[in-house]
């Protein structure tokens, strides 16, 4: 009499999230009476599964996100047996478009500036002066924000980020101050209209 032993197969050793096109943390199940594996189903593409001294091990790198219910028949032994977990895959972020006023004027703190289009999170805002070379960090993780007192040109973006990918930055939008100083007798940019902050340091008669 010949007696083939059961299947078995263990719960994977862990769940994990990746970001898309990034190699996954491997995951492996081990199994008793098994002599191989069939075809597995529900893996995410980019992702595969392979079986050797009782061990099955799954690795690569997905190029699909969503989240992954994957299950692997054992061949061989008696009973029908299947691994079984999860893999999930985040999306790459998206920093979408920012829309709020062009212009601004000197002091001024109501340039209500909106974030859409994104995909992820905010984690913070960034500004930058003239030359625009630098950002510096704001804290803020909302999808709105209202510019601070205002003393020069600044542009605004906002940082998003998606689960494990990398961050991605919006689209800027620059507030303009349009400055003309009166000193001397006269105007440095012109006569002020309603878009130009007027500043002046010497006497003044209209």
């Amino acid at each position: 009499i010949i007696v083939t032993a059961s299947n078995t197969v263990s719960a994977a050793s862990s769940s994990p999230t990746a970001c898309i096109n990034s190699a996954i943390t491997s995951i492996t199940h081990t199994t008793t009476g098994a002599t191989g594996i069939g075809t597995a189903t529900g893996l995410p593409t980019g992702v595969s599964a392979s079986w050797s001294s009782n061990t099955i091990t799954i690795s690569g790198s997905p190029s699909s996100a969503g989240t992954f219910n994957y299950s692997i028949p054992l061949t061989g032994g008696c009973s029908s047996v299947n691994a079984s977990g999860t893999i999930t895959v985040d999306a790459t972020a998206v920093g979408g478009t920012i829309s709020g006023p062009s212009h601004a004027c000197l002091g001024d703190s109501s340039g209500l500036l909106t974030l859409t289009g994104n995909l992820g999170t905010v984690v913070r805002w960034e500004y930058a002066v003239s030359p625009y070379t630098t950002w510096n960090s704001i804290s803020n993780t909302a999808t709105t924000y209202t510019s601070g007192a205002l003393t020069e040109s600044t542009a605004f973006r906002a940082v998003v980020q998606n689960g494990l990918c990398s961050e991605a930055y919006s689209s800027p939008i620059t507030l303009t101050i349009n400055v003309t100083t009166w000193a001397s007798g006269a105007w440095s940019n012109g006569a002020p209209t309603s878009t130009t902050s007027a500043v002046i340091t010497s006497s003044y008669l209209s």
